[in-house]
């Protein structure tokens, strides 16, 4: 799953989007995206997703038109690119401060606080993909090159910490992230890395191990893990969210089938099964409490913030972090969860 780890301050005001009219309820603090009274109009009938920054939201309407409302700062006011989003707009993608539109011929438009993504002073073309980190946007290219703008130090620039746009010139298959930092794996399974060092940008520890292999790429807020053909598992950035995974380094050397991570952890589930954690202890990286639960028959894990759920074969489920994100370990002795066939946060 790609990560965008922009956190909007959720507590601020809700969004209800009417699903038979595609009409917007708002409420709040007005100024940040409560009150749609400015737009009101063009908010009634047929919209089909809506964005957010912090402080501010972007609707797309079934049209390929966008409408936006909010803090002007953090993109409430679109006016200056407005010709540009009357249609052809197919996806939105934000961070904390800006927006990204790509349009049906490949193009972008961008708005928001210039210094973090919202002024796209190069015009660019044939893009498939953006992925956002909070200061940042990254583009994937359709002829597989990547293209970058935003804070440069925070993955806005392909030369921080160190130079990688040949690197990225061509090849590239996906593009993941962190709060401050970008990897892009390409197609002959190499990872390349770039942004802040400490979250993730700076690859070189583990360099020899991501020259190929890498069939898929997960994050926490700032480290990274790389999950290998051969069923091992490769992680960088700070230690203690993740990017140091040698205490458990036997555990996931083989065998590993899916890689799960919240904010600060990193969790492999094993071929047979059981389930391997490393990364923030409070926040699920140390799964000592529920050891014996999850060491066989977990067939999936699902993550919030601060904690981890597993899904037992026999429908049980088993839960460890934060306790107040994660209810600890006393959901297992709740007699209500047998039988589960999904779990959701």
């Amino acid at each position: 799953m790609k990560k965008s780890w922009f956190l909007p301050l959720l507590i601020l005001f809700l969004l209800i989007c009417k699903t038979s009219q595609g009409q917007i309820v708002s409420w709040g603090i007005s100024g940040n995206g409560g009150d749609t009274s400015a737009v009101s109009s063009d908010l009634v009938s047929d919209v089909d997703s809506i964005y957010s920054t912090l402080y501010s939201h972007a609707a797309l309407k079934n049209d390929g038109s966008v409408i936006t409302w909010g803090s002007s700062s953090y993109g409430g006011n679109s006016s200056s690119v407005s010709s540009s989003l009357t249609s052809g707009v197919i996806e939105i993608f934000p961070n904390n401060y800006a927006y990204a539109a790509l349009k049906d011929d490949g193009s972008v438009v961008t708005w928001g606080i210039s210094s973090y993504g919202g002024n796209l002073t190069s015009s660019i073309s044939s893009v498939t993909h953006i992925t956002s980190n909070q200061y940042s946007f990254a583009a994937l290219k359709s002829d597989g090159s990547v293209f970058t703008w935003g804070y440069g130090g925070y993955g806005g620039s392909l030369t921080s910490p160190i130079n990688v746009s040949s690197a990225v010139a061509s090849g590239v298959t996906e593009i993941h992230s962190t709060k401050y930092a970008f990897a892009a794996l390409k197609s002959d399974g190499s990872v390349i890395t770039w942004g802040s060092s400490y979250y993730g940008g700076n690859s070189s520890s583990v360099s020899s191990d991501l020259a190929s292999g890498v069939t898929k790429i997960y994050s926490t807020a700032s480290a990274f893990a790389a999950l290998k053909s051969d069923g091992s598992v490769v992680s960088w950035g700070p230690s203690n969210t993740g990017g140091d995974s040698s205490s458990v380094s036997s555990k996931i050397s083989s065998g590993v089938r899916e890689v799960y991570s919240n904010d600060g952890s990193f969790i492999a589930l094993k071929s047979r099964f059981g389930v391997v954690t490393w990364g923030d202890s409070t926040n699920g990286g140390n799964s000592s409490t529920v050891s014996t639960t999850i060491a066989l028959d977990v067939s999936t894990i699902v993550p919030n913030e601060k904690g981890f759920a597993a899904l037992k074969t026999d429908g049980s489920v088993a839960s460890w972090g934060v306790s107040a994100y994660s209810a600890g370990s006393n959901v297992n002795s709740q007699p209500s969860l047998s039988g589960v066939k999904q779990i959701y946060s």
